[in-house]
């Protein structure tokens, strides 16, 4: 994507990343729907939509050239620095992107009140917004570069955390489509730092990235939880947002072609 996207890597980026949240959007509902019409023993059946869906990808792909580049930029001190300030960003966002996905359902129903479904719609809505999140923040950051597109995000998403939790039930929908839209657009806008400090080394990068994505991100998950039974759900949420402040220093460590220009 990176390479076919030239340089307009943060838009290839964020059109990549509105996918997968898309996918988490209509995910659930097309679950429940097949639970409801076949059973749970039945939803086997979904798997043909990613047989289908990986039948596209190759006809679609099979004739797209991507040459190879010459191997050697992902030098040891280099990688340090980017995926220690990478490793810094995600796991201080991590408790936050627990909150608001893993434990969003369970917060509406337990801690606002709200009926299992409205609790499942408020995900849904979530997600959704972030797949604007996702397309907006990749398009800017080409513009105006990933440090100041990060830097407006992660300032952002933690204010409305606090803002969602300390609101009447009459601005859940507002915050929850402004919450989706600046909690979940930092990813696309990450890989394609990642992209640009290790132009050929993509592929590789991008593996170790992901790795700290999925370290940080089941870490933080974990230790929400943990926070949520000792403190409660709604003090968690408060946590979270407090702890993601945490990373924004860290923004100004970013490779020098992350800023504008």
């Amino acid at each position: 994507i990176a390479n076919v996207a030239g340089e307009r890597v943060g838009t290839g980026m964020g059109l990549f990343m509105a996918g997968g949240e898309l996918g988490r959007t209509l995910g659930p509902l097309i679950t429940a729907g097949a639970v409801g019409w076949v059973g749970l023993e039945g939803i086997w059946r979904l798997m043909f939509i990613g047989w289908v869906a990986s039948g596209i990808l190759y006809l679609r792909l099979k004739d797209v050239k991507v040459a190879a580049r010459r191997r050697g930029s992902l030098h040891l001190d280099t990688a340090l620095r980017v995926f220690g300030v990478l490793a810094w960003l995600t796991l201080t966002r991590a408790f936050l992107i627990g909150a608001v996905t893993t434990f969003l359902p369970t917060y509406m129903n337990d801690v606002a009140g709200a009926s299992l479904w409205l609790a499942a719609g408020a995900l849904t809505i979530l997600e959704a917004a972030g797949v604007a999140g996702a397309l907006l923040a990749g398009s800017l950051s080409d513009r105006f570069g990933r440090r100041a597109v990060l830097l407006f995000l992660m300032m952002l998403s933690p204010v409305l955390l606090i803002l969602f939790v300390n609101s009447p039930a009459s601005l859940y929908v507002p915050l929850l489509v402004l919450l989706g839209i600046t909690a979940l657009a930092p990813q696309p806008v990450f890989l394609a730092v990642v992209q640009d400090a290790f132009p050929n080394d993509r592929a590789l990068a991008n593996g170790i990235f992901n790795a700290i994505v999925f370290l940080a991100l089941g870490s933080g998950i974990w230790l929400t939880g943990v926070s949520a039974d000792n403190l409660g759900l709604q003090n968690a949420f408060l946590l979270s947002a407090f702890i993601a402040f945490l990373g924004v220093p860290a923004i100004f460590f970013l490779p020098a072609r992350a800023s504008a220009g």
